[in-house]
């Protein structure tokens, strides 16, 4: 089942509509989302934690994975769903959970399709943590991505360009268009 079908599939079993004020656009590009998953299986870690799984579209592929799968959900209906489908949730504000309490952080891998308005956070406060995790895929919108790329002595290096390439090996893996999202950023 195409990314497209699953979300089709996803709203017409239960009618949740994606929240503006949550910053919701669901991915919908099976190359994307292979890429991730292909990725994830590459870096071979036992542990992912998923932030704003949303309907599903990378949440179902990770589950086919060995590894423990942890999603954080501020979305009540979504975290009800997953719940519903037997796996961890953490129903909060990614920027208001306990991280510490996560075990065996250097083996995990934080996989996100970040709403703009907590990526920046996210990726300095993951950075910064004491205990850093293993690894992190996300995906921005085009200016973040920007920003986090940026070189010095340009107008868009600031903190969170320092932090990023301070503390990841920064690689990106593809761009994406409106049209991998619905509804459309």
């Amino acid at each position: 089942m195409t990314a497209r079908e699953r979300l089709n599939h996803f709203f017409n079993s239960d009618p949740i509509l994606a929240k503006k004020s949550l910053g919701q656009n669901f991915l919908i590009s099976d190359f994307a989302i292979n890429l991730v998953i292909n990725k994830i299986k590459q870096l071979d870690k036992k542990t992912i934690i998923e932030i704003g799984p949303g309907p599903g579209a990378l949440t179902d592929l990770i589950r086919s994975l060995d590894c423990d799968i942890t999603l954080i959900e501020l979305d009540e209906n979504f975290s009800q769903y997953w719940t519903n489908q037997n796996l961890k949730v953490i129903n909060q504000d990614a920027l208001q959970v306990n991280w510490k309490s996560f075990e065996n952080k250097s083996n995990t891998v934080l996989v996100s399709n970040l709403p703009y308005q907590i990526s920046s956070s996210i990726v300095i406060d993951r950075s910064i943590d004491e205990e850093s995790l293993g690894n992190m895929i996300l995906m921005f919108q085009k200016e973040v991505a920007q920003k986090i790329r940026a070189k010095p002595k340009t107008s868009e290096f600031g903190l969170l360009s320092l932090i990023a390439q301070s503390f990841w090996k920064i690689e990106n893996i593809c761009d994406l268009g409106l049209r991998d999202f619905i509804p459309a950023p």
